[in-house]
């Protein structure tokens, strides 16, 4: 009990925690500026499936442009709201942890599969393996969301998915 109360005040404070990229004059002038010329109807299908917003484009887009510079300059790089400027693919934030997420949660579909076929469903512990296979399986899905575009909702449940 005392666990779930501390995830729920720990998830309470993030979103009043910021990154220290983010607390910048230059992203935040950037962000200003590119929300300006922002149009929503010009992002590729990708981005509007995986729910990209003009908001989160020009921060993500921001926070690329501005590590880019900094490294070119080899100065050290910033976190910008809570993560590592990532190079987005297909409306993906973080593909390389979308693609591992995908391929745990499919072996522990296979696992499940072969508990089904090769268990008898009157083994004592069937029930209790599937269950667990089920939560892994919800775990990784949910893990996969996460990592294919970070919103409050997602990173609540890949936190509570994860303890």
């Amino acid at each position: 009990m005392m666990r779930a109360i501390l995830i729920l005040a720990a998830v309470a404070i993030l979103p009043v925690l910021s990154s220290y990229g983010d607390q910048t004059h230059e992203y935040r002038d950037c962000v200003t500026e590119k929300m300006r010329a922002c149009d929503y109807n010009a992002f590729d299908m990708s981005l509007k499936i995986f729910g990209w917003d003009c908001l989160s484009d020009c921060q993500y887009r921001c926070a690329v442009e501005i590590t880019e510079k900094r490294q070119a300059k080899n100065l050290q790089i910033y976190q910008y709201n809570g993560k590592w400027a990532f190079t987005r693919w297909f409306g993906l934030q973080e593909p390389a942890s979308v693609l591992f997420s995908f391929l745990n949660g499919f072996a522990v579909f296979l696992g499940i599969s072969n508990l089904v076929a090769r268990v008898p469903v009157t083994y004592v512990l069937f029930h209790t393996w599937l269950a667990y296979g089920i939560v892994c399986l919800v775990t990784w899905f949910v893990s996969f969301l996460f990592h294919a575009k970070d919103t409050i909702t997602t990173e609540i449940l890949d936190y509570l998915g994860a303890s």
